[in-house]
Order: C-alpha cells, then structure tokens, then sequence
C-alpha cells in the first residue's frame, strides 16, 4: 500500500516539488541529516565519520519540497556530518561519502520545510566501490543520468 508524503515548498505561492519515484536501481540519493537511532547506542548518537552499516537502523532528516512513497525503498546519501555540518572537506570525509538503501521504519516528524525517518540500512554502496563497478554496468549508468538529469523530475 502506498504512503504518499509531500513537503510543501516553504516559499509563498510555491508550488514547485521533486516527484522522487525512482527505480530502486536508479540511485537517486536524497540529501539528508544523520543521526544514529537513540535505541541502539546512546552514547554514540552522532554518526561523525562512520559510514552507515547494513541492518543499522538511523534517523534521516530530509529537508526540501518533495514527494515521496515511502511505502518503496529509497536512496539516501551520506556525507561525514563534519564536511555536513561545517562544509570543509577531508580525505576521510570524501571517503565516507555513500549511497545507502533505506526502508522507511517511522516517521518521527513532519513539518513544513522537512520531514524525519527512522530507517534501515538495507544497502551500502561508497564512492570506492562504484569506481570497482565496470562501465557497462546498469548501476554506473544509473548514477551517471541522475546526475546529468538531476532537475529534470521538479514538478510546478
């Protein structure tokens, strides 16, 4: 069964949304804040410069005028909350960058510009491994046309 959500463009009169309904082998990753789940590792509630894990569970915050199902798995990207956070870049930090599959477990907030998710990591693909994948392969061709179309899909 379907689960809609929409998060409104915040500007007055904006109607203007990105329709993410991708393919799961598309990987068309959402930009997003990272925050270790409360339940698993109190005392590690920041993520700082650890790649997620498959099976881990995290809380994401989107933010962005966007619909989404999240009844379907989707791609979110991780970046070092470092580089996030204070927008420098390290060689750890651009090591750490990854697209993670995520499967929607709760929805912890809604509100007007963002949306936070408790998900899963159901998979984990780094910048190194996508440079091991062969050209030919459909996940390289898949990153390469999101990435040259990465607008074309905003809805007015």
């Amino acid at each position: 069964m379907s689960e809609i959500i929409q998060i409104q463009c915040p500007l007055e009169d904006c109607k203007s949304y990105y329709d993410y309904n991708q393919p799961q082998n598309d990987m068309v990753a959402l930009e997003a804040e990272w925050k270790r789940d409360y339940n698993i590792e109190p005392e590690n509630i920041n993520l700082w410069g650890e790649i997620p894990k498959i099976g881990q569970l995290h809380e994401v915050t989107i933010r962005g005028a966007i619909k989404i199902d999240l009844s379907q798995n989707f791609w979110v990207f991780y970046q070092d909350p470092v580089v996030f956070e204070e927008g420098f870049e390290t060689k750890e930090g651009i090591e750490s960058v990854a697209f993670c599959l995520c499967k929607k477990i709760e929805i912890v907030e809604i509100a007007t510009k963002k949306m936070t998710l408790k998900v899963k990591i159901l998979e984990v693909m780094t910048l190194k491994q996508m440079s091991n994948l062969s050209e030919g392969t459909s996940r390289v061709a898949n990153v390469k046309e999101v990435v040259a179309s990465n607008y074309a899909d905003i809805k007015k």
